[in-house]
């Protein structure tokens, strides 16, 4: 019977410590919200929610990227500096192609009260490699709300209306003949994220679609890209 006793004890000690292992684990992020950033030389903006980040970027740097973070770790002597190295795999979708490519990505991130930088290598299959240089928006820690993303939206390069109204709901259509139908999700009220669930139906594009978005609201305009197994979209609204 001890032997019993000490062996459910020792069992549930190991369960727990695996258990404290994971949550600790888990809960490293790479912060969420909006950057502003280069690519290979061009503007790019990043948007990060949950470890995923979507680049929006040029037709044939698009990416949706999902991360790994190493444990936090102090930089210096200031420990409200920190610095997280990351290594994540992702997806480059060239539009021009209708393809998508595998990357790895690799580097590290520094987080302060003010602002977070990344410094990231892209590498393709190839072994060609761009940089990824980020920094904080001043947009990032808008506020997010259905009232502020309320309104009717033009799809600008394609043409056609997007309506996204006062509880999230999406329909619209543009100028090839694709219908829109979803919604949008707020995460954090604080971080100007928003999660797009959207269904493209009646053409070349059908399907099911998740993506993140981010709304500037000093020029009207809501950003977001989306992404399923075979495309990845990416949309500017200008309202």
């Amino acid at each position: 019977m001890i032997k019993i006793i000490y062996g459910l004890i020792v069992s549930a000690l190991m369960a727990l410590l695996i258990s404290c292992g994971s949550d600790n684990i888990s809960s490293e992020r790479v912060p969420n919200g909006v950057f502003n950033g280069v690519l290979a030389g061009e503007d790019t903006v990043v948007l990060v929610w949950d470890n995923t980040a979507h680049v929006l970027a040029t037709d044939d740097s698009q990416m949706e990227i999902n991360f790994t973070v190493s444990r936090l770790s102090s930089t210096g002597n200031n420990s409200d500096v920190t610095t997280r190295h990351v290594t994540g795999h992702g997806r480059k979708y060239d539009s021009n192609n209708d393809t998508f490519s595998e990357v790895t990505i690799s580097g590290s991130f520094t987080h302060t009260d003010m602002n977070t930088t990344f410094e990231l290598t892209i590498t393709d299959a190839n072994n060609s490699e761009d940089k990824l240089f980020l920094l904080t928006s001043s947009t990032s820690n808008d506020s997010a709300s259905f009232a502020l993303l309320d309104g009717t939206y033009l799809i600008r390069d394609i043409g056609g209306l997007m309506v996204i109204d006062d509880t999230g709901i999406v329909s619209g259509s543009d100028n090839n003949d694709c219908e829109y139908e979803g919604d949008v999700e707020i995460p954090d009220p604080n971080i100007n994220i928003y999660q797009v669930f959207m269904t493209v139906r009646n053409c070349a594009l059908n399907g099911h679609y998740t993506g993140l978005g981010t709304l500037d609201q000093s020029i009207d305009t809501f950003m977001f890209s989306m992404i399923n197994t075979e495309r990845l979209l990416q949309y500017n609204l200008q309202r």
